[in-house]
């Protein structure tokens, strides 16, 4: 192969910063195309991951509807590509609005099951009576009122993947059934002796420690060896700063179009200074918010819902990070609860959680019952 200089000076063609492989460097340096002042602009990366890595984050490209250009969310997105391909159990683990139900379907369309359903279930929303049923399926007449067959979670998913959210919430009899499946990948109908053979990926999600959990007795821990061959972090959006504006910027475009608002730099600092303990899903609501309620082509802090505006003034610290913020949480979500008449939907839209999120926090807290506050 020959290379050719293409102008009279190296210097004239060299960018300010360019991101190419080390081979690229040595063979350049090799032929003599760049000074040695040039080439230490160029930034060599070994690894193709590496530098997709490294082009995506100054691009802000989006994968599956995730923006983000925070190295530690890029290489949670690499390793989710990575082991795609693969059939091995994947456990995501990360705050509530985190972005875990879109990584998992990240996981389901680079894979070769993409072809085949990606069936989700919220573990924490099934009754613990209708466990079986919803998980294995029921043939008819096998309880009152099943009518006729009932096709379950994991038949539903033959052949595609099946995500697990809120696992940690799964009661320790249901663990061990499901551990059973999981490694036989069969299962029997309620009311049948028929055993049905499936095909299923599993990748589960949790917003608790899990490795804490078993260490408390809490959670099996041959279910935890077995869903955690493969595990991806998501990092919160408080330790994603690079995101937080990049997002904002995002949701705004989105809703608002052509016509899409600019942030003024003092908004800016308040949502960096803010800890967002309900994450993207947090974010996402306040940016929806102030879309349709400013006025002007500029987002003020006027625009911004009152009460997330004192909240951020007074820096509240992040929920659960040592005993003194967990009173403070404390009182966040008693304030919260008297302002809606103990109304949990509306405390748990106003902070972007689930209601299933804001009773465990309210129950780690001694707030279980609405009396109380």
């Amino acid at each position: 192969m020959t290379y050719r200089q293409p102008c009279g000076t190296a210097r004239a063609c060299t960018p300010s910063f360019a991101v190419v492989s080390a081979d690229a460097v040595r063979r350049v340096a090799y032929w003599g195309l760049l000074a040695p002042a040039s080439l230490s602009r160029l930034a060599a990366i070994e690894d193709v991951t590496t530098l997709r890595q490294a082009e995506r984050s100054l691009s802000g490209e989006a994968r599956a509807g995730i923006h983000s250009k925070d190295p530690q969310m890029l290489r949670a997105i690499d390793l989710i590509e990575q082991v795609a391909p693969s059939d091995a159990s994947v456990l995501i683990q990360g705050e509530s609005g985190t972005g875990k139900g879109m990584l998992a379907r990240l996981l389901h369309d680079s894979s070769q099951r993409s072809r085949k359903p990606l069936v989700e279930v919220n573990c924490a929303a099934i009754p613990e009576n209708l466990w079986e049923a919803e998980f294995f399926g029921a043939v008819k007449g096998a309880y009152t009122g099943a009518v006729g067959d009932r096709m379950g979670r994991f038949a539903a998913a033959d052949g595609g993947t099946l995500f697990l959210d809120e696992i940690s919430e799964l009661s320790k009899p249901h663990q061990a059934k499901l551990l059973k499946v999981l490694e036989e990948q069969a299962f029997e109908p309620i009311g049948s002796m028929k055993t049905c053979k499936v095909d299923v990926r599993v990748v589960a999600a949790t917003n608790q420690g899990l490795k804490e959990a078993v260490e408390r007795g809490d959670f099996r821990a041959d279910l935890f060896y077995r869903l955690n061959v493969i595990p991806v972090n998501v990092p919160p959006l408080r330790e994603r700063r690079t995101d937080i504006i990049h997002l904002a910027e995002y949701f705004l475009a989105k809703f608002g179009g052509r016509d899409a608002r600019k942030l003024r730099s003092e908004v800016k600092h308040l949502l960096l200074d803010y800890p967002w303990p309900g994450n993207v899903r947090e974010l996402r609501n306040i940016m929806e918010y102030a879309n349709i309620c400013a006025n002007g082509p500029e987002l003020a802090v006027a625009d911004l819902p009152q009460d997330f505006v004192e909240r951020a003034q007074k820096r509240a610290p992040a929920p659960g990070t040592s005993e003194q913020n967990g009173e403070e949480e404390r009182d966040l979500l008693v304030n919260l609860l008297q302002k809606h008449s103990n109304n949990r939907s509306a405390v748990a839209r106003e902070l972007g959680i689930d209601r299933v999120t804001l009773w465990r926090r309210m129950t780690r807290l001694g707030l279980s019952n609405v009396s109380e506050v």
